[in-house]
């Protein structure tokens, strides 16, 4: 059975003062998360993980030559409108999942909300390194002992940066 893939969408989500977001821009890339097959009978979960590259480039202006950006990355629910049990589909079919903030699989990267964890980043910018990237890495596991057809089962989750 193959448990699919997971798209981790990119999007830039811009909020705060005007000066800022003329002065820096920030987005993210991802190649998605891939867990390859799925044993249904096998009593160990499936894993897999996705670096998710924030890069933030200050841009001319007429504004101070440095500045300094923190802000959250969050990650949506995804089809099944739930952090608690996220779940991939194949017609009819569903496969829960999740993605963690680490691999101890205990802390689901959300919003925020019902228990949910989000991540963040900050860059110095300026002239002499107008640029900079991190790598977060979002942990996904799929539950062993799923009942479930077999098919290509897929998701797509939001990655949005709020500054």
């Amino acid at each position: 059975m193959k448990a699919g893939r997971i798209s981790l969408l990119a999007a830039i989500v811009l909020c705060g003062a005007a000066p800022l977001a003329q002065a820096v821009t920030c987005g993210a890339s991802t190649a998605g998360l891939a867990f390859g097959a799925y044993n249904l009978l096998s009593p160990s979960p499936l894993t897999a993980n996705a670096t998710v590259r924030i890069t933030c480039s200050l841009q001319p202006s007429d504004g101070p030559a440095q500045r300094v950006v923190a802000f959250p990355i969050t990650l949506s629910q995804g089809w099944s409108n739930s952090f608690a049990t996220r779940q991939m589909g194949s017609g009819a079919n569903r496969l829960n999942y999740n993605v963690f903030t680490t691999n101890t699989y205990t802390t689901v990267w959300g919003d925020g909300s019902g228990g949910t964890q989000v991540l963040g980043v900050s860059f110095t910018l300026n002239p002499a390194f107008p640029t900079r990237f991190r790598d977060l890495t979002g942990y996904g596991r799929v539950p062993a002992l799923q009942d479930v057809a077999a098919g290509s089962y897929q998701d797509a989750l939001l990655v949005t940066l709020t500054f």
